[in-house]
């Protein structure tokens, strides 16, 4: 009987020790500039406190969306007025490997700091021409070391 409780308690131990330990991603670890490709296509994302927007070398464009952080996961949807009142859908959990490295169930983000940012095309501190053939350049770039 002693065998069977030392057994119990060993098998026990192993189970919960290897069971998945949830981290929790603080919001303001996202903010910023990121990289990554996604669907095979680089693409740049820019988040602040309620919103990221995207911009994928295959469309040419950006794309916002509403977004929102709850423990290890993300929720998000697109930002039209028609959508302003619906849940946030979930999107993936997040790893947060390092400062500098974020992994989603879809692709490995890159943090980036340059002037020539979304950012800052977003906001209109850059003009868009720039930012395009900066984001060409860091799409040639980036495509030779992944």
């Amino acid at each position: 009987m002693r065998h069977k409780i030392n057994m119990f308690i060993l098998i026990a131990t192993v189970f919960l020790s290897c069971s998945k330990k949830e981290e929790e991603i603080s919001p303001d670890y996202l903010l910023g500039n990121w990289l990554g490709i996604t669907d095979g296509s680089y693409t740049e994302y820019f988040f602040e406190d309620n919103y990221f927007y995207y911009y994928s070398v295959s469309s040419g464009n950006w794309t916002k969306m509403r977004y929102e952080v709850r423990n290890d996961s993300m929720y998000r949807i697109l930002d039209f007025p028609e959508t302003r009142k619906e849940k946030l859908e979930f999107y993936s959990i997040l790893k947060k490997f390092d400062e500098n490295q974020l992994n989603t169930r879809f692709e490995t983000l890159y943090r980036y700091r340059d002037s020539i940012s979304l950012e800052n095309a977003v906001y209109d501190r850059i003009d868009y021409e720039n930012y395009d053939k900066n984001v060409m350049r860091r799409a040639s770039a980036f495509e030779k070391y992944k």
